[in-house]
């Protein structure tokens, strides 16, 4: 196939998958994740002050916190030419959409087969877990996730000085944007090994540029987390996240689960790749892949990596071997009696492909668009920014802590950021309590020991808490403000003494 038409199809590719990863995404005027909003702050106020915003007055009541800020460095780029929530909502979706060439760049060096690796480059745009994760909610896996495929390219052709250049660069912008990039290492890591165990020659450029990765990693890391890994030892490595959501964040799911987020022709396909280059046929660059596997599975086991990202690298990786494996089968076909059946396995193939990927991608589209915030919602909180002082602490759960730093733009109780945190558990603890105790002395006492002057009743509190109402309101303390979806609770009363005085 013509060069100049391998690029027309996958221009083609791409502005289709963009474009409809685009319209889902204005389908809603907002997100559907809650971090949506956190990101969304980073990025304004990187626009005005050219610095991201780590001493935080909001989160948590005003508290410092570490992130890695490239990707909202390149969001604030764009914001100043145009709305932050118009390139919030697109250009994440174009980063994601550019998994088409990364892929067929991989696939077409390991197989030599451009038609396979075109084909291969959509099952990637149509992920199902990829798709729903990366569709509207500002997440920096739309960067990282092309990245780490475009990395592997370049690393199973170092050898070629240009692309030892282009790995450097994208590995150091890596670790400036996502800590994934750690899983990156290891699996070359893996690899290493792997390649010796097997008695492949070892490539010297490759020994020295993982090597050399690895060493900047740390150093960089040290350098930048280096307070947070003293202050919380190794629960660092989970974010110091409270048990209630560390249970979420790393939990497991079921082989069929995986499946569906997966799609089954590429878990099929990618697992029986797996078994065939292992105890069958021997290439290195296969190797790489099956390593990047194998270190995610062991990384997912030790609850190490979260269950989302740990997915989305399993389908990637798993997708990128059906392309190996349908390479294999279409030339096998080839060489036996029913090569006139050689179509038929192909539109076999996109038959299921349709079922078990496009369909599926398309219905988490529309889940992900019912799950964005709801403008009554958006509403209650921009009111609330003009019923409430400047210094005053709104009490909500985890969930809506963004929420109201972003749209009330007051201190919020807690949300999901809790590096730095001395009391992450108790913080969480005391949310719970405020939200199911009966008790207006108990409530009055956690609103007093945070510094809460206000109480906020919200549909997700509903949700989360299975309330109708806060039980422990009463008239003597609490001022109560009805607004379109949520209601507002203002405290009264003071803790003296274990006796409450207004």
């Amino acid at each position: 196939m013509r060069k100049s038409w391998v690029i027309l199809i996958l221009l083609s590719i791409f502005i289709i998958v963009s474009g409809i990863r685009i319209y889902y995404a204005f389908e809603t005027n907002y997100f559907s994740d809650n971090d949506a909003y956190f990101t969304l702050r980073q990025v304004e106020y990187i626009k005005e002050h050219f610095v991201p915003l780590y001493d935080d007055p909001l989160s948590f009541g005003g508290r410092v916190y570490v992130f890695l800020p490239l990707f909202h460095y390149i969001l604030a780029i764009f914001a100043k030419i145009f709305s932050p929530i118009v390139i919030a909502k697109v250009l994440p979706n174009i980063f994601a959409s550019t998994i088409v060439f990364a892929v067929y760049l991989l696939v077409q060096d390991i197989t030599k087969n451009e038609e396979i690796a075109i084909f291969t480059s959509i099952f990637s745009a149509f992920i199902p877990v990829y798709f729903y994760t990366t569709l509207n909610t500002i997440s920096v896996y739309s960067v990282v996730i092309p990245l780490t495929v475009l990395l592997l390219y370049l690393f199973i052709n170092i050898e070629q000085e240009i692309n030892l250049t282009y790995f450097l660069l994208a590995i150091i912008l890596f670790m400036l944007t996502h800590t994934s990039v750690i899983l990156l290492i290891l699996s070359l890591i893996v690899y290493l090994i792997l390649i010796k165990i097997e008695d492949f020659k070892l490539n010297r450029s490759e020994i020295e540029i993982t090597l050399f990765s690895a060493f900047i990693m740390l150093w960089m890391y040290l350098l930048i987390f280096k307070k947070a890994f003293l202050k919380h030892g190794l629960s660092f490595i989970w974010q110091n996240m409270p048990i209630k959501y560390a249970a979420a964040y790393f939990h497991q799911i079921s082989i069929w689960q995986a499946i569906y987020q997966i799609g089954i022709i590429p878990f099929i396909l990618g697992i029986f790749i797996i078994y065939y280059y292992l105890f069958n046929l021997k290439d290195k660059k296969v190797y790489l892949l099956i390593s990047f596997v194998m270190t995610t599975t062991v990384l997912l086991w030790l609850r190490l990596i979260k269950l989302e990202l740990a997915l989305i690298y399993l389908s990637v990786m798993l997708v990128i071997l059906f392309g190996i494996a349908y390479h294999h089968l279409n030339n096998y076909i080839r060489t036996t009696k029913v090569s006139r059946l050689e179509t038929t396995f192909f539109f076999l193939i996109c038959i299921v492909f349709v079922l078990s990927s496009i369909l599926p991608s398309i219905s988490l589209a529309n889940k992900s668009v019912s799950e964005s915030t709801e403008p009554s919602l958006v509403d209650d909180l921009i009111k609330i920014k003009e019923l409430t002082p400047t210094d005053a602490r709104i009490g909500a759960p985890i969930n809506d802590g963004h929420l109201v730093a972003y749209f009330a733009q007051r201190k919020n109780f807690g949300d999901t950021n809790f590096l730095f945190l001395d009391d992450a558990n108790e913080v969480v603890k005391d949310i719970d309590e405020l939200y199911t105790t009966v008790s207006k002395i108990k409530a009055t006492e956690i609103l007093h020991k945070n510094g809460i002057n206000y109480v906020l009743f919200t549909p997700n509190t509903k949700k989360e808490y299975n309330l109708e109402e806060l039980k422990f309101v009463d008239k003597e303390c609490f001022s109560e403000t009805e607004l379109w979806v949520t209601t507002l609770y203002k405290n009264k009363c003071v803790i003296i003494k274990s006796m409450i005085v207004k």
